[in-house]
């Protein structure tokens, strides 16, 4: 019999992925108080729930509920575009001798994925293959995206559309696997092990680069047309090149009888690389007047795609199926490239992934301000294992690779150090599989080299004592600064928390792993079997296209890592530290990685996104995992973590309101983070139709401050002057915790905006305000009324209140500073709960409109809810005065210590953030 905790759980959990919001789960789905009591008797008497259980009782356990298990932070995955295929494919997907079957139970291993990982992938793989067709003689090629985060799976989906298609209509399957012959290579093998071959399908992996040279299209055994019974299928993995795309075609339309029976799909992966057409792109008369340029590798993809031949003629023949299907983790380019037409534009259906519970994405490691619950609490603090590599560092690294030599720079050891550590920790344990630093630090090879030389001389020229004390050192800070604890707090919603061990081992039991790791440095070794030797210390790499052809003689300098086979015969985890830059910076999975050093910067989103091989799953080494970056690269990709989330919002959103995939419009906000930003590059992007910023339903605060005295006075000054000056224009009224001035001009938002001053360490800067002053003073003003303004927070705190001449007393409010930062401040989050609505006055709405704005929680979706409630028109400026004496601390957090209060505001924009309507593409331009 399941205890009484559990009857309570599953009916949340239950609800929950029904779509229910806490509130409504408070409410057990009815639309009231006396409602929600007589289905709670009906719970009671039918279900077994307690008899002595109260409404406000369950109140409380649902709030205690919501605390161990928070809102989750991705965003659910979500579909545009028709449904193609009417038949119920899932007696075939489900059958005895299904290879998706057989794929699922793989998934499902001892060292696989949850059941609700397994789930969202299969839900995903049914949204796109029931939007595929089994014949395009007369309807066109299929053209669709599939995107996802980096590093978050993809290729798990990937497998799990090949099965299914397989196990139904299709029966070739090709992957355009990027333009580096590593990333091929790993891609077939992947395939080649994981797709299952059953009583019913029979795998044949063809290479048309290697062993299958010479095969003949003519030996294909391929079912007839129409038919889905069983037999074999085919993959191709083939390289984003010329002459192997060029021979791909020829050979697919190489014996007529066969290509006949052809139903294919394609599946580009990295689909925004070498895919997308960077040549001029024309349009109007010129693109009726004149053949469109492309640039030689899209060309070939279109040619593929569309069933025409590499010189873009028209074939003797017509495939039965062509399906295409990009997959990326960075889909901007994508949709903003070309219009639909003869391009690879996804005309048909947009797919977004949803991350598993599992993932460490960008939301997690660096944070995401935006997530929060009804009380203002931040669900996406980020985790405490990002360190920053100081300037120092950056300038050492710069002179070494100028003068083409030098020494590591300090927090390179410290990195190195962990590292070693980190190795040392999961080899005592057992662990088998590789284990991987990176270090990428420039794209040039003669710098890597430079770095492969640093590191190898810090690593065997420094005295095997001293290089012990240092990890010592470094093990010990390190482990009590980052515990399951910490985990548990900041990723609540981790989806192995249980399962995962919750300490690390004594220094002393790890220390004679260390000597032999640092005792053993060597590369790896080309061996007699074609094979490699793996050195039982550690291995160095050099991943670039220049490294193999300098190395010595026997010596193989790019990573390489040892098969199942080589793996089961060694004694412990082979370690490996890779230096490199663009080959391992897209697409190519590091094993094992537990620890980054990075300082390499991009203005190109996805460049930069895709550049974070530190994304991903970290079984067994959660604790373990640190990255160390620049205080610039931090800050960008807690800016993307936005950017992320605000499209994969925008997909959820444009599935409920059944926009078409034609009539996509991706807009990105204008956030000020990402003001220097370009989502890609500019060729990528021709079909953008960049226009002036918006801030309508935008909102933003200041949580980064400088510490000394005279700023946080002038601060003070300015805020208490701009409260005087509107008091004489305006009375205030006291609503709830917070006082509140109406009918305030956007001139005196301005103006105070303009007074105040911002460190140099906010994310929000003094150009970012000044853009928005010109917004809100520009054309744009006609859509603001006037604005509201509100000092919120509590009164009874350890300084109490505070006024200004003309108001009633004011609260103040308590936060505490993050304890990693030094010679500044940062709280993480300022603004409270329902501060955003502290001017509405609920009395003067109806039931259904207080329902309304509290659907969801509160705090979501605020700017729509100030329109709900009459304030669409009117913008809210929240003064916060932080309290000098704030005792607020935690194990990451102390009190900010300050000399005098900290002032600081919050801006909430009303409206719609979000496109609607049938639009074409927009890209709110940053600069």
């Amino acid at each position: 019999m399941l205890a009484i905790s559990e009857i309570y759980d599953t009916f949340i959990q239950e609800a929950l992925e029904n779509s229910w919001t806490i509130e409504k789960v408070k409410l057990l789905g009815s639309d009231n108080s006396l409602a929600a009591e007589e289905k709670l008797e009906e719970l009671i008497e039918d279900e077994g729930w307690e008899d002595s259980l109260t409404l406000e009782r369950w109140v409380e356990y649902v709030e205690a509920y919501k605390k161990v298990n928070p809102i989750p932070i991705e965003v659910e995955s979500a579909t545009l575009g028709a449904i193609t295929i009417q038949e119920d494919l899932s007696s075939l997907l489900n059958g005895p001798d299904s290879s998706w079957k057989a794929l699922k139970a793989e998934f499902a291993g001892p060292a696989g994925l949850s059941v609700d990982s397994i789930r969202d992938i299969e839900s995903s793989g049914h949204s796109v293959i029931y939007r595929l067709r089994s014949d395009t003689r007369d309807t066109g090629t299929v053209k669709g995206l599939v995107f996802g985060s980096v590093q978050s799976g993809k290729t798990a989906n990937m497998e799990a559309l090949i099965s299914m298609a397989a196990d139904s209509y299709w029966n070739i399957f090709i992957i355009l696997s990027g333009t580096i012959e590593n990333l091929r290579i790993q891609t077939r093998d992947r395939l080649a092990r994981d797709l299952k071959t059953t009583q019913a399908i029979a795998w044949k992996h063809i290479d048309l680069a290697g062993e299958d040279a010479k095969m003949s299209a003519s030996q294909l055994k391929l079912n007839p047309m129409g038919d889905y019974t069983y037999g074999m299928r085919y993959v191709i993995t083939c390289l984003k090149n010329k002459s192997r795309l060029t021979k791909l075609i020829s050979w697919l339309y190489s014996d007529k009888d066969k290509a006949r029976r052809m139903r294919i799909i394609v599946i580009d992966d990295e689909a925004d690389q070498a895919s997308v057409n960077t040549a001029l792109i024309l349009s109007g008369e010129e693109a009726e007047q004149y053949e469109q340029d492309r640039r030689e590798i899209n060309r070939l993809i279109v040619c593929l795609a569309n069933g025409l031949l590499a010189n873009g003629a028209e074939p003797d023949v017509e495939m039965q199926a062509i399906n295409y299907i990009s997959y990326t983790a960075t889909p901007y380019a994508n949709v903003l490239n070309e219009p639909p037409g003869e391009s690879l534009y996804p005309k048909d259906f947009v797919h977004s992934l949803a991350a598993p519970k599992e993932y460490f994405g960008v939301n997690v490691i660096f944070g995401n301000p935006e997530y929060v619950d009804d009380e203002g609490h931040c669900l996406a603090p980020g985790l405490d294992i990002v360190r920053i590599v100081p300037k120092e560092d950056v300038d050492d690294l710069k002179e070494a690779h100028g003068n083409s030599w030098g020494t590591s720079p300090r927090v390179m050891e410290r990195a190195i150090c962990w590292f070693l550590c980190c190795a040392a920790v999961l080899r005592s344990k057992g662990r088998k599989k590789p284990i991987s630093m990176l270090v990428h630090t420039s794209g040039r090879g003669n710098h890597h080299s430079v770095d492969y030389a640093m590191i190898e001389d810090f690593v065997t020229k420094t005295s095997c004592e001293i290089l012990v004390q240092a990890c010592s050192d470094v093990y010990e800070e390190e482990t009590a600064r980052f515990t399951y604890a910490d985990l548990a707090r900041d990723f609540s919603a981790y989806g192995l928390l249980d399962k995962m061990d919750r300490n690390l081992p004594p220094f002393e039991l790890i220390k004679d792993e260390i000597v032999e790791l640092v005792s053993k440095v060597g590369n790896i070794k080309y061996a007699d079997d074609e094979e490699f030797d793996y050195s039982n210390g550690i291995n160095l790499c050099i991943d670039n296209c220049y490294s193999d052809k300098e190395a010595d003689s026997g010596v193989k300098m790019r990573i390489v890592y040892p098969n199942a086979q080589q793996l089961s015969k060694m004694d412990k985890a082979p370690v490996f530290i890779v230096v490199g830059g663009n080959t391992l910076a897209r697409g190519l999975t590091i094993e094992g990685l537990v620890c980054t050093y990075f300082t390499r910067s991009s203005n190109q989103a996805d460049t930069l996104m895709q550049m974070a091989r530190w994304f991903g799953y970290r079984k067994g080494s959660e604790l373990l995992q640190r990255i160390w970056v620049t205080e610039e690269v931090r800050a960008k990709f807690r800016a993307l973590s936005k950017v992320e989330a605000n499209l994969k919002e925008e997909i959820k959103r444009f599935e409920e309101c059944g926009i078409r995939p034609e009539n996509l419009g991706v807009k990105v906000r204008a956030m000020p983070e990402v003001r220097k930003f370009a989502l890609s590059a500019k060729r990528k992007m021709q079909m953008a139709d960049p226009c002036d910023y918006d801030f309508t339903g935008y909102s933003y605060e200041i949580t980064e401050f400088d510490s000394d005295s005279e700023t946080l006075r002038r601060n003070v000054e300015a805020s208490e002057s701009f409260l005087r000056s509107i008091t004489k224009k305006s009375v205030p009224t006291v609503k709830g915790n917070a006082v509140v001035w109406e009918k305030i001009s956007s001139e005196d938002i301005v103006g105070y905006l303009a007074a105040y001053a911002v460190s140099e360490h906010s994310s929000v800067t003094v150009e970012d305000l000044e853009v928005f002053s010109k917004w809100l003073l520009g054309p744009n003003a006609e859509h603001v009324d006037y604005w509201n303004v509100a000092v919120a927070g509590k009164h009874n705190g350890p300084s109490g209140s505070w006024t200004v001449e003309g108001s009633a007393p004011l609260p103040k409010v308590e936060r505490s500073k993050k304890s990693a930062i030094d010679g500044w401040i940062d709280i993480g989050s300022l603004r409270s709960g329902s501060d955003a609505l502290c001017d509405v006055d609920m009395g003067t709405l109806s039931p259904e409109k207080k329902r309304e704005i509290r659907e969801g929680g509160i705090n979501k979706n605020v700017g729509q809810k100030r329109a709900m409630a009459g304030l669409g028109r009117v913008p809210l400026l929240l003064i916060y005065r932080i309290d000098s004496l704030s005792r607020r601390s935690s194990a990451t957090r102390i009190p900010i210590g300050t000399s005098c209060d900290v002032m600081s505001f919050s801006i909430v924009i009303p409206g719609d953030k979000h496109v609607g309507g049938n639009v074409s593409a927009v890209w709110m331009r940053m600069d």
